[in-house]
Order: C-alpha cells, then sequence, then structure tokens
C-alpha cells in the first residue's frame, strides 16, 4: 500500500517549532477527514435548495447545499441570477444548470499582517470556496446527472470512491436542472420553461436507520441471518429475523410498556428477496387496490369465535367443523347491512344484480336473510330446500298452476 495515500495527521510535542506546513497539514487533514465522511457515509447530490426559478422576470438559482462525488461542500448562500442572455452567448435555446466547486482567493491580511512579499500569489489572508454555476448546451436527449462528463468513468462506477482532492479545477459537477427559451412568448414568467425531473439528491449509505429515542427501525438490505438487539432507554429490543429481507419497517405498538425489560419485534412491513412482500397488522388503505394479473389469497385461517359479534364487515377464511370456509361477513346485524353486487350502467347509475339483505318477518323473532334477483335466474343444477315437504302452495299459486296445465291440456287436444 503506498503510505502516502494513507491518512496522516500533525503529532505535536513540547517545545515543538511550527511551520506554515504543518498549519496546512493539519487544515487539509480536517478537511479531507469531512469529506470523506460526506461521500463514504452519503451518496453525493443535492442537499438543500438550489431550485431554479422565475421570480418577478428574473432568471435566478435559490440558496442552497450540495455535494460533489469528491465529498466537497458547494454552497450557495444568496439568490444568483441568470441572464437570459447566456441563451444567445451559447447559441442556444436549451441550456443545463450545473454547479461546481471553487475555492477564490478572499479576503487581504490585516494591516501589520502582510506579506514580506505582496505580490505573491499566496498572499491572501482567506480561501473563499464559493461554488461557480455553469451553463452547458443541452443535448437533444436527456442528461445522466449521475455520470457527469467531466469525471472519469471508472471513477463515476468505483463502488468505493475516497478520493477527496483540493484542486478546483478537478471537477464533479452537480447537475441542476434543464432550461428552455421561447422568446415569441409575452409573459416574462412563461419564457423560461424549467425542468428539474433530473436532479441528483443526496442519501445515506446505511443498513439499517434508528430512531434515537424508541423502538422504530427501517431496514435496508439486511443480510444477517440472527435476530439483531439494541438497547432503548433500559429495554433490550429484539429485531426478530423472519426471511431473507431486502426491506423492513419496525414500529413498536402503541400499548409497549415503556419500562419493559424486553421487547420483541416483527417487521410490520416487509420485501423478501424472494419477491414476497409481507404486511403485519391492522391495515386502512385510502384509495382504490388493484391487483394486476394476481389474486387476493388467505392462506392462513382466521381464529375467530362466532359467539362475538364483529361490527365491521369483513372477508376472512375459516374452519368450521373441520370444514375451511371463506367468509363474507357483513358484521353486526343492527346496521342493516346489505351485500348488493352490481355493475355500473352507461349512465353511470348502479344497477343491482343480486342483493342479499336481513329482515324480521311477522311472528319470528330472528331475522331471516332474503336474496333478490334483478333479472332472469339461470340455474344448471337442482334447487333443493331441506323442509321442501312441509311446503305448501298459496291458492294463488295453485290457480296459476292449473291454469297452466288446463291451456297445455286444450292445446295438446286441439292437435
Amino acid at each position: 500500500m503506498d503510505k502516502s495515500t494513507l491518512p496522516s495527521r500533525v503529532h505535536y510535542f513540547p517545545q515543538q517549532y511550527l511551520r506554515r506546513q504543518d498549519f496546512s497539514d493539519e487544515q487539509a487533514y480536517q478537511v479531507a477527514l469531512r469529506r470523506r465522511h460526506n461521500i463514504a457515509h452519503h451518496s453525493w447530490g443535492i442537499v438543500l435548495g438550489l431550485d431554479l426559478a422565475v421570480e418577478e422576470g428574473q432568471l435566478l438559482v435559490h440558496p442552497g447545499l450540495a455535494i460533489d462525488g469528491y465529498g466537497r461542500e458547494m454552497f450557495l448562500p444568496a439568490k444568483f441570477p441568470i441572464s437570459t442572455g447566456e441563451f444567445s452567448r451559447l447559441g442556444s435555446n436549451r441550456l443545463d444548470v450545473w454547479l461546481n466547486y471553487d475555492a477564490i482567493p478572499g479576503s487581504q491580511p490585516p494591516a501589520g499582517y502582510l506579506s514580506c512579499d505582496p505580490s505573491h500569489p499566496d498572499a491572501y489572508y482567506r480561501t473563499d470556496e464559493t461554488p461557480r454555476i455553469s451553463l452547458e448546451r443541452a443535448p437533444v436527449s436527456r442528461v445522466k446527472p449521475r455520470q457527469p462528463k467531466p469525471v472519469p468513468q471508472a471513477l463515476v462506477s468505483s463502488p468505493a470512491q475516497v478520493q477527496t482532492p483540493d484542486d478546483p479545477r478537478v471537477l464533479w459537477p452537480v447537475y441542476l436542472g434543464r432550461l428552455t427559451f421561447q422568446p415569441d412568448e409575452s409573459d416574462p414568467q412563461k419564457q423560461i420553461l424549467i425542468d428539474g425531473s433530473d436532479r441528483p439528491y443526496v442519501g445515506i449509505v446505511a443498513e439499517a436507520i434508528d430512531h434515537p429515542a424508541d423502538a422504530t427501525r427501517v431496514e435496508v438490505g439486511r443480510i444477517s441471518d440472527r435476530p439483531d438487539q439494541r438497547n432503548v432507554a433500559g429495554t433490550t429490543v429484539t429485531y426478530n429475523k423472519t426471511s431473507s429481507r431486502g426491506f423492513a419497517v419496525f414500529v413498536p405498538p402503541a400499548d409497549a410498556d415503556p419500562q419493559a425489560a424486553s421487547l420483541q419485534l416483527d417487521p410490520r412491513f416487509e420485501i423478501g428477496t424472494s419477491g414476497k412482500n409481507f404486511l403485519r397488522g391492522a391495515t386502512t388503505l385510502h384509495g382504490n387496490l388493484e391487483m394486476a394479473g394476481g389474486a387476493v389469497q388467505f392462506t392462513d385461517l382466521a381464529h375467530v369465535d362466532d359467539t362475538v359479534t364483529r361490527s365491521n364487515p369483513s372477508i376472512y377464511r375459516a374452519s368450521v367443523d373441520s370444514n375451511d370456509e371463506l367468509r363474507i361477513d357483513l358484521g353486526d346485524l343492527s346496521k342493516n347491512p346489505v351485500f348488493v353486487i352490481g355493475f355500473t350502467a352507461d349512465d353511470g347509475t348502479f344497477r343491482p344484480s343480486l342483493k342479499l339483505s336481513y329482515l324480521i318477518p311477522d311472528a319470528s323473532p330472528d331475522p331471516q336473510p332474503i336474496v333478490t334477483v334483478y333479472g332472469d335466474l339461470v340455474l344448471n343444477g337442482l334447487v333443493q330446500s331441506p323442509d321442501i315437504i312441509f311446503r305448501s302452495l298459496s291458492a294463488e299459486a295453485l290457480n296459476a298452476l292449473i291454469s297452466s296445465f288446463q291451456a297445455g291440456v286444450i292445446a295438446a287436444g286441439g292437435h
């Protein structure tokens, strides 16, 4: 290993003679340390702000902060105006806006601290790390913000990029967006179209993200085959191992005892590497649920107590008298639940086809299910009833059957 590439910090000792180079080395060590943190613990890109905007007819870049691929901070403290004359200068109505790290000489030394050679190029008191806005003619295709052209391809694709050069001539531009100029538009606010859809933002490089005050955790690509533990306010929290997961969210239950010595958690939401997704606990969905090429399956039986009224409608799978049932439960009868199957007509109205409701007939203490069919009923089989022998026809029905029979006999005799 080349020792010149290793971090080397200044070692101080008693009665040491300190030179200019020692202070420069101390500063360089601290700067490189911070920049390696920026690109090793995070991905590079926009941190905050730096939006392109048109305000009162003026095209500008909002204040903000970005980190380039070398870990260098690019802080824009105030709004930066962009002249529309840049479109003419570059000969294009479509420009891409980039932000580059830059370092320029700042203030001069105060009186009494001037260099013996004031003409020396390094004879200034401060270095201003002022980012530089650059504009380029936009290509026909969309820009590739994670592959800026000035950066060597091998460096962009390197999984462990920890180089932190301080030379501003070594570029790693961060993309801010695309501008399209429409000079024929009379409204100044509409002359510039802004496309910020390809802006790269910073991320975090982590296996797990833990809340500092409770047991909430987000896991990303954890590969351990054992449960994980950590201590939260005196409670040992165990994050149970389930399948080989690529993503998981752990949330402690609301009724968890904060004084408990231990707490076991399964992931509330989990994405397995096998392609299966798991959701545990009660879930409320606001909006439609669409199944694209899949099916709703009830793989596990629900543990239900038929002596307890369930107030809300539900669909579940249960085992009753050794039979496996798929139930559509309409819930508490006191709410007069009705199950309706139908369709939407061309005029947007709902047209019922089949309805199941419960009514309380005269002289009956219990509600009775009533099935109503809207339209024709086609049966490919038998109509069965366990007490059909005890049923009797009403006088109206009997007369209708006799009349139909007589009409048939007359018709047959006519032939």
